[in-house]
């Protein structure tokens, strides 16, 4: 399967610069809304896991990279509920980290910023595709996740809810995005 980066970043970019304009309050009710919607899809993230974990079976992976990989309804609880925790968290945009006052009597602050567009590269842990995405969108970034191909059915069903819970706010869903091979 031939996949267009450039394509994916161009749409990415795009809804970045939406994402800049979304306050602080606004990307907390997103991310909140996040978890809801990966309560709802709780059995299809399930559905999905289980065809990851019968072919890492068939693999014959470790039973610790089986673990790692697989899914119970606690644990996509545990997702959803850790959206939330992210949700709760201060908002990142515009926090002085620094000030300075050289001998030349000007001020340097400097501040928390946005970076834009982020990609991510992770091994086979569906939590991890929740969390980047929402730590990305909590600091107004559109993000590119790369997870492992051992857990690509559970992430894309994950990705699948994010975006949904992007599109019921309003907001592009292309600020999440997944590469599909």
């Amino acid at each position: 399967m031939t996949v267009d980066m450039l394509a994916m970043g161009q749409r990415a970019r795009r809804a970045m610069r939406q994402l800049q304009h979304v306050d602080a309050a606004q990307r907390t009710a997103m991310i909140h809304r996040m978890a809801e919607r990966v309560r709802l899809a709780s059995d299809e993230i399930l559905a999905a896991n289980a065809g990851d974990v019968a072919a890492a079976e068939a693999r014959a992976l470790s039973s610790a990279m089986i673990d790692r990989l697989m899914l119970t309804s606690a644990r996509v609880t545990a997702i959803a509920n850790a959206l939330d925790v992210i949700a709760a968290l201060p908002d990142p945009i515009g926090r002085i980290i620094a000030t300075n006052r050289p001998g030349n009597g000007l001020d340097i602050t400097r501040v928390s910023v946005p970076l834009g567009v982020i990609g991510i590269v992770y091994e086979s842990r569906p939590n991890v595709t929740a969390d980047a995405a929402a730590i990305c969108l909590k600091s107004a970034n559109a993000v590119i996740l790369r997870g492992g191909s051992e857990s690509a059915g559970s992430s894309h069903a994950i990705v699948s809810a994010v975006r949904n819970a992007l599109q019921d706010v309003g907001v592009d869903p292309d600020a999440v995005q997944m590469v599909p091979s």
